[in-house]
């Protein structure tokens, strides 16, 4: 089996035991390796330079903070509203759901 059907990724000129017929493209090749290599090690570290700190003034920041803290509010509105509009559970079971919207 040819060396190139096995592995089909590799470009041709890495796959010749002869010498390479222009020497400029073993050259991009080898530059294109190197980026991909500094590009996987930048993705890997920088990960880690983002502190939890870092997150939580973004989201404040963003406003996702105080949209998050209107969530049960919101959901009590729409309950009340519902409820008003076609009498679907008693007015206990409706208190009790209420009060866990807090929780």
């Amino acid at each position: 089996m040819p060396i190139r059907s096995r592995t089909p990724w590799l470009p041709q000129q890495m796959l010749s035991l002869q010498s390479d017929p222009d020497p400029e493209s073993g050259m991009q090749i080898r530059c294109k390796l190197l980026f991909v290599f500094v590009l996987l090690s930048a993705w890997q570290a920088a990960p880690a330079a983002v502190s939890d700190s870092d997150i939580d003034r973004l989201l404040k920041l963003s406003g996702i903070v105080a949209q998050v803290e209107q969530f049960p509010e919101l959901i009590k509105q729409g309950m009340r509203e519902a409820q008003l509009n076609g009498d679907l559970i008693s007015e206990s079971d409706f208190s009790a759901l209420l009060i866990r919207t807090d929780d």
